[in-house]
């Protein structure tokens, strides 16, 4: 009987959104696959590696919502080459663009139940982009590896799925967060990959919006602006 076991097992979205299952007067934990998983890791009967296997096998099995955690997709993004300035993806790296664009094409997404993986996504992304510049690599597989990773996180390709209610100019302000978060240049860097960042930038979101959309591109360069403004304008109070 389901009633004489500790847990209920399930992959379900309907039954995964609750914390317990209540089956003839008992409450039952319910848990799935990614929290065998994490137990597995945490006693050691897993490697951190054999985690990022078993979450492959579950996205090309057609599992969505697979977490994606910076340090994985890091590690998966490490191992690729390029060829003629195209990114060469690994078996990893390819189920997890493949997931994404599952996710973004499909009718699964539900905003704000699944914000928690959007977000964490988006953030792991936005992560490894920054990372990415400060790991020793050539210039072309730097800029390879971050062409796959904005082309991921490019909010304009999930406008269809944030939600009915939400009008165009929304996406529009968050599309331009999104911008200036990717146009910050990451902190830290020597002037020579600040240099190579920043024309990776232009070259890969500003010289494109200029020509797609010259309005989009002048309120994301007056954000821009604003902000080094502020930043001047602190500098110098505090001198």
């Amino acid at each position: 009987m389901l009633s004489n076991n500790d847990f209920f097992l399930v992959d379900d979205r309907f039954y995964n959104q609750h914390h317990s299952i209540n089956v003839a007067g008992t409450s039952i934990q319910t848990i799935c696959s990614l929290d065998i998983l994490e137990e597995l890791l945490q006693v050691g009967q897993l490697t951190k590696e054999g985690v990022i296997e078993c979450n492959t096998h579950l996205r090309r099995s057609g599992y969505c919502f697979i977490p994606l955690d910076a340090q994985e997709l890091e590690q998966c993004l490490l191992q690729t080459t390029i060829s003629g300035g195209n990114l060469l993806e690994t078996a990893e790296l390819r189920s997890i663009r493949e997931s994404i664009l599952r996710i973004r094409m499909g009718d699964w997404l539900q905003l704000p139940d699944e914000d928690s993986w959007f977000s964490s996504t988006l953030n792991s992304l936005l992560e490894v982009l920054k990372n990415v510049w400060s790991i020793p690599a050539v210039l072309e597989l730097k800029m390879a590896q971050s062409n796959w990773l904005y082309d991921q996180v490019d909010l304009r390709g999930w406008a269809h799925r944030l939600g009915k209610d939400l009008d165009w100019s929304t996406v529009r302000s968050a599309f331009i967060n999104l911008c200036m978060k990717v146009l910050t240049i990451p902190i830290g860097e020597d002037q020579i990959n600040k240099q190579e960042y920043w024309r990776w930038a232009e070259g890969k979101i500003l010289e494109p919006l200029k020509e797609e959309d010259p309005k989009l591109f002048d309120e994301v360069v007056q954000r821009y602006h604003d902000l080094l403004q502020r930043i001047v304008n602190a500098d110098l109070g505090t001198k």
